[in-house]
């Protein structure tokens, strides 16, 4: 058992949590990536310009002490944790662990388990709500307004089916604009320009649309 997961069941059986398998999706799956396009946009290495905050879930300085704490009570001693505890720099540790502090803060901090407990039943006000109270807790107009976005093309309706939850834990990808702009990252502009945005976007990242054998001949 990796130490996500057994994260994650200590906490679900201290709630009494009976539906682990959807629960922890929609921790994992669901809420965690969904946060970390609403602070970074899936950047692991992002600063902020006027603080602290640094890393994919953007952790203040402050913040990341009091993070660790709450993990290493619950699976022990990590052997990154002296080392973050001296810089209390999130982006330099590993995707895995800046999950693994993300995890464990929401579900210890104070006051955490009503609304981390929507979180786990894949309810969309009771997701932002977590957001709100629990990691981004001043939040402007602005990042009102990006998390009304992108909580609201995670969270078809008020709670998420099985259906609708995605399958690999990947930062979101809001719009198919914003898909194109990062493929155009990837390929270069004299190939971009000759292929329709499924095509750049099967052969950038492996996206379906998959196509055919006719149209994958023609694309050659």
């Amino acid at each position: 058992m990796d130490d996500m997961q057994k994260l994650i069941n200590f906490h679900l059986d201290r709630l009494g949590i009976e539906d682990k398998e959807s629960a922890t999706f929609n921790l994992k799956n669901v809420f965690m990536p969904t946060v970390l396009e609403m602070e970074s946009s899936g950047d692991y290495q992002a600063a902020n310009k006027v603080s602290t905050a640094k890393g994919g879930f953007q952790f203040i300085e402050g913040s990341v002490v009091p993070a660790l704490n709450r993990l290493e009570r619950r699976i022990g001693k990590q052997d990154w944790g002296a080392d973050l505890r001296k810089h209390k720099d999130a982006s330099k540790l590993s995707p895995e662990q800046q999950q693994l502090l993300f995890m464990a803060d929401m579900l210890e901090k104070k006051g955490s388990d009503q609304y981390m407990t929507k979180v786990m039943q894949g309810d969309k006000q009771g997701s932002m709500d977590a957001y709100y109270k629990l990691h981004h807790t001043a939040p402007d107009e602005a990042t009102k307004k990006r998390a009304e976005k992108i909580f609201g093309e995670v969270y078809k309706g008020d709670n998420m089916s099985k259906e609708q939850q995605p399958e690999e834990m990947q930062p979101i990808q809001t719009d198919r604009e914003q898909q194109l702009e990062q493929a155009n990252q990837v390929l270069s502009d004299e190939v971009a320009k000759n292929f329709t945005l499924d095509q750049v976007m099967y052969y950038g990242f492996g996206f379906e649309k998959k196509p055919n054998k006719e149209e994958q001949d023609g694309w050659l």
